[in-house]
């Protein structure tokens, strides 16, 4: 499992200064390991109140909201 995506490390160190490039990769790196751990934690729990059909429905609600969110990056690029 990959806990941090490429297009946000490539967003991040792009848009951020240069002297803090190195502090906002950690912070998102390590945001992105927290993510998986819960995640990976709490989908046994999840699993034993719903059926695992449900529990897949619910992890990709972090994909759609990274979709959303690079869509918004993108309208905000260009402005």
């Amino acid at each position: 499992m990959v806990a941090e995506s490429a297009q946000f490390s490539a967003a991040v160190s792009e848009f951020s200064k240069a002297e803090y490039a190195g502090t906002a990769l950690t912070i998102q790196m390590c945001v992105g390991y927290l993510i998986t751990i819960a995640s990976i934690n709490l989908i046994p729990l999840v699993q034993q109140w719903i059926s695992w059909e449900w529990v897949f429905t619910l992890l990709s609600i972090g994909p759609i909201l990274g979709i959303i969110a690079m869509l918004k990056f993108k309208g905000y690029e260009k402005a």
